[in-house]
């Protein structure tokens, strides 16, 4: 009887082992899983309410648009006559960031888009290095080298301006609720969350 008993605690005690490591393991998951992986695509089982938030968001993109453009810490104009103008929220720590700047080009010179980017990182890395690019002016192929992080660096005493241009990135960026990089606006306020290019692509052939 001793023996059997013992038999089921141990079994029981094995599957408290085992439901601990499994729980242990999801929780370590959630911790490194990127904050890039989490979209508004979060909302998909409640369409309702991520239409009525998309919607608002969009409302406020174009009611804050004049400070929105007064932020852009970098500017792109293509050849020929402007039909669209791209809004981008970036980091310049952000690896899906990058990938959407380097991408982005060809789609802008073929649809005679405009880019705007905004440095909004949340920390202080990158928005050191978001005043660095708003205070040397850098231009999109330059600021896509990615050399300029560590050669040309101005003191802090001649980017007073650069620093109250992305703070105000920064604020803007909290006022429209964005928590994933790099995220993107048309002048419509048509929101696109990720280096999706696809998308965008489908929306500047409007």
């Amino acid at each position: 009887m001793k023996q059997y008993m013992g038999g089921i605690m141990n079994t029981g005690i094995m599957k408290a082992v085992k439901l601990a490591v499994i729980a242990i393991s999801i929780s370590v998951i959630s911790l490194i899983t990127p904050v890039h992986a989490y979209t508004e695509n979060q909302t998909d089982d409640f369409p309702d309410k991520q239409s009525d938030e998309s919607k608002a968001i969009e409302k406020l993109f174009l009611e804050l648009r004049p400070q929105i453009d007064a932020a852009a810490g970098l500017t792109y104009k293509p050849k020929g006559k402007i039909r669209h103008t791209v809004y981008m929220f970036s980091s310049t720590e952000c690896s899906h960031c990058s990938d959407a700047a380097s991408q982005i080009k060809p789609l802008l010179d073929k649809y005679h888009a405009e880019l705007k980017i905004l440095f909004c990182g949340f920390n202080e890395p990158p928005r050191k290095n978001g005043i660095q690019v708003v205070c040397r002016k850098l231009d999109l192929d330059t600021y896509n080298q990615r050399s300029w992080k560590t050669s040309g660096l101005k003191p802090e005493s001649e980017c007073v301006n650069a620093a109250k241009t992305v703070d105000k990135s920064i604020a803007l960026s909290n006022l429209l609720q964005i928590h994933n990089l790099p995220t993107l606006f048309l002048e419509s306020g048509h929101r696109i969350v990720g280096d999706k290019m696809i998308d965008l692509e489908k929306e500047l052939m409007k």
